[in-house]
């Protein structure tokens, strides 16, 4: 199979797998702009490899291709014949007019206007980092190994769990679910492990990048009330940069040094551990949990938003939003329990931010009710719906509880804090528009809240309300974001899991929790510019807070070093081109090697 033709076999698998689950992303993501249409790809992939594992781990169906295609076929049918036959199925309320109004919707100029742009710009990014993984295809170095050995494992496996090719005749001890969705997309499409390895970052380069911009478009077009247009992608496209592409501040701090710069020291600069971020691991290309579990974040990350969007809609009636969310909290608890198969911190993080958010809800709509709740009626209310996402979550992926042992053995106390300088250079750019939009929203509503305490207004203080904005619920949402995300970046300076890094103590606790908060805050900062600026340009003409804009765009423009200088150090500055296939180093480097290997493979 040649490379171009991998490539479009892979693109259009990718493709028809969202095209299977989008009525059921449409309904569950109502008040996205996109209607979930990039966010299909994540949920398709996600049901489809679950129903797979689950299957073939009560060994009801063998992981064979014809099976896989088999289950593609009856989920799609499932969801297909649920919409077009408009039947109250199992649920009455399953098909309410939302999906009803599905292909109504689609003939909006402006939900295809989005579809089209925001499919383009998953091709684009996916064929770039193809192009990218061309010039530095070798499965070779760091943990990429041990990942396409679990891929492998799993490709070969009849029944689950898939067996350990470092420990034979033994069940993989790890989080492997990640492998598993590579190799049930690899079986769909047909495509060749060696090749599709690759593909599958080059997917998830191109996953991160598009579900970031459908969060972004969505947040700031509902909360500014505006159409798509120029504002609307503006913040799309900073939502997909902030995740996927930018990096810390390390590289144009060393921009002297750009001959001698090695873009890997700027993910370990706190000594004894590590804090990398997506793009360092798109670049050296580790299949690992962390990466493979970003479409689950995300995805994770959007349906909390669409539950704000549901909560705004229905007047902050929360009981009204549980009621339209059934189907919602369902898809949740599964993209929380698989987190765990895949990348086992995000499991806790994510349900950290859920409860946070719900936490919001609760006490937010207390507000708007005639008794006054007391703050333990307000905890049991958030605990009697985060308690079923909780248990849920782990029911429906307890084989694997059962079949994987933990490697942590307890909590520590952190001995050494981490010098502040090195905390600013990792997320000097997030805290300063994070703090920018902090100061923005509440200067706000202080100044409208002590406006509101005059009796009597004069024609001036009525003019200098004008110029505030009022913070919206998306705001708010927004700050939980960045709450949590701090508290994500403050934990690891006081406590750490003890696990397989005895001297490097709290450096995969800081790795994890690091990562969540990079996507966290990625999201919240994009919004907070955009927002920020359209106010600033229509209310709030401030000399400081123009100031404080132009000082943000250069942070932004800092931050984009970084890529470069990891790019083109990986990729020999694009000078050679070798192709996807990610085992052709050991034909040239091993012959012999290659030569037991493939005797190895065709006995």
């Amino acid at each position: 199979m040649t490379d171009l033709t991998a490539f479009i076999t892979y693109y259009v698998t990718l493709l028809l797998l969202g095209i299977s689950m989008f009525p059921l992303a449409s309904y569950i993501f109502s008040r996205f702009l996109d209607r979930g249409w990039i966010l299909s790809k994540t949920i398709a992939i996600m049901l489809l490899s679950y129903t797979v594992w689950f299957l073939g781990i009560q060994e009801i169906l063998s992981f064979t291709r014809p099976h896989v295609v088999l289950i593609w076929i009856v989920l799609t049918l499932a969801v297909w014949g649920v919409y077009l036959l408009k039947t109250d199925f199992v649920f009455p309320s399953l098909v309410d007019r939302s999906i009803r109004e599905l292909w109504n919707s689609l003939r909006n100029n402006e939900l295809l206007r989005v579809i089209i742009i925001e499919e383009s710009i998953f091709l684009i990014m996916f064929g770039t980092w193809t192009y990218v993984r061309a010039y530095s295809p070798a499965i070779q170095g760091l943990e990429k190994f041990m990942d396409y050995g679990f891929m492998n494992s799993i490709l070969r496996a009849e029944y689950f769990p898939p067996l350990d090719h470092f420990f034979a005749a033994e069940p993989i001890n790890y989080y492997y679910f990640g492998h598993l969705i590579a190799a049930v997309v690899t079986k769909l499409s047909a495509v060749p492990s060696v090749i599709a390895y690759n593909l599958q970052i080059a997917f998830l380069f191109a996953i991160t990048f598009s579900s970031s911009f459908s969060i972004g478009i969505t947040l700031i077009a509902r909360s500014i009330e505006k159409k798509f247009g120029y504002l609307v992608f503006t913040a799309g496209l900073l939502s997909g940069l902030f995740t996927a592409v930018i990096g810390n501040l390390h590289a144009a701090l060393n921009i002297t040094d750009y001959k001698t710069y090695w873009y890997a020291t700027a993910t370990r600069l706190i000594p004894f551990t590590i804090n990398e971020f997506p793009i360092y691991s798109f670049v050296v290309a580790d299949l690992h949990g962390h990466v493979s579990n970003i479409p689950h974040a995300l995805l994770i990350i959007a349906l909390y938003t669409q539950f704000i969007l549901l909560y705004k809609q229905n007047n902050r009636i929360f009981k009204t939003v549980l009621k339209k969310a059934i189907l919602t909290l369902v898809l949740l608890t599964f993209a929380i329990g698989i987190s765990y198969a895949t990348n086992a911190w995000d499991f806790p993080i994510y349900l950290v931010l859920g409860g946070l958010a719900t936490l919001y809800f609760v006490s937010d709509n207390a507000k708007n009710t005639p008794r006054r709740n007391t703050l333990f009626e307000i905890l049991k209310t958030t605990a009697v719906i985060v308690l079923p996402v909780f248990i849920g979550s782990i029911l429906i992926m307890w084989p694997y509880w059962q079949t994987v042992a933990p490697i942590s053995e307890g909590i520590g106390i952190v001995r050494d804090l981490s010098p502040i300088g090195l905390v600013l250079i990792l997320w000097g750019m997030y805290f300063f528009l994070a703090g920018s939009f902090i100061v923005f929203i509440y200067q706000s509503q202080l100044t409208n809240w002590f406006q509101s305490l005059l009796t009597s207004k004069t024609k001036e203080q009525k003019e200098t309300a004008k110029k505030h904005i009022t913070p919206h619920t998306i705001d708010f949402f927004v700050l939980i974001l960045i709450i949590t995300a701090l508290l994500l970046i403050i934990i690891p300076e006081i406590i750490y899991v003890k696990d397989i890094y005895p001297q490097h103590y709290r450096a995969n606790t800081m790795f994890k929790l690091y990562y969540a908060a990079w996507l966290m805050l990625s999201i919240a900062t994009a919004y907070s510019f955009v927002r920020m600026t359209d106010a600033i340009k229509q209310r709030v003409r401030n000399t400081g807070w123009i100031a404080n804009l132009l000082v943000q765009y250069i942070l932004i423009a800092a931050t984009l070093a970084y890529p470069y200088f990891a790019i083109n150090s990986a990729t020999g500055s694009f000078k050679l081109w070798k192709g996807l296939d990610g085992s052709q180093f050991i034909d040239i480097l091993y012959p012999e090697d290659a030569k037991a290997i493939d005797w190895m493979n065709a006995t």
